[in-house]
Parts: structure tokens; sequence; C-alpha cells
């Protein structure tokens, strides 16, 4: 087998061992670009192939905190519920069996009243 073969053949061999138990938090608000989730699992290796998979297109990098936890910029997205995914080579990903789900933040549209004396009353 040459280098470049046995490199790719320890990388699948790795990504198959990954595990993934928790993502928190499980609901964040879909309007915040990079929004942390901390994916806790096992597995999981230093390097710049270490993605994270937010549905089935978004990918962004995963930060490496230990062999067990790393962290993700969620992306912007609409409102609803995605399958999570890690890849430690960028192309073979492990899915979380829960969903991180995706809600519009409130929007304040109005105030009443809309003067008032400044320590309240």
């Amino acid at each position: 087998m040459t280098d470049a073969a046995n490199s790719k053949h320890r990388r699948n061999i790795n990504d198959a061992a990954i595990t993934i138990s928790s993502v928190s938090p499980t609901t964040i608000p879909s309007q915040i670009n990079g929004h942390r989730v901390t994916v806790t699992g096992s597995h999981f290796i230093v390097g710049r192939t270490l993605l994270c998979r937010f549905g089935r297109d978004q990918v962004t990098a995963g930060q490496w905190m230990s062999s067990s936890t790393l962290v993700c910029g969620a992306p912007a997205r609409p409102a609803g519920s995605v399958i999570v995914g890690v890849s430690n080579n960028g192309l073979d990903y492990t899915s979380f069996h829960g969903l991180l789900d995706f809600f519009d933040a409130p929007s304040i549209v109005h105030i009443s009243p809309s003067k008032g004396p400044y320590h309240g009353g």
C-alpha cells in the first residue's frame, strides 16, 4: 500500500470510530451566524478537516477541544430542525441521533407607552 493509501485508510478507520453523544444547546436562534454549539462524543481528531455539518449542506469548521469535545459555529439558517454531523476527514460524517432546532427570535414591533419619566413610575 502506498503512503497516500495508508493515510486515507487510517483516516477512514478513525472516522468510523466517531460517536456523537450530545449536542448543546439543542435550540438556537436562526438569525445568528456562528452561534456556538458544543458537540460531545468520542474520537475527534485535531486538524483542519475536523468539520461540523448542519443539515445536508451547511458545513463549518470544528474547533477541537479534546478527543471527546468540539465546538462548532452554527450557520444562520431558516427556522426548523436539522441533524448535526461531524467529520474528521471532511468527507465521511457521523450524525447525532437527535435534532438541533433553529427558532425565529422574537422581535419587538411596538412599545407602549413610547415616553415616560426617566426613573420609571
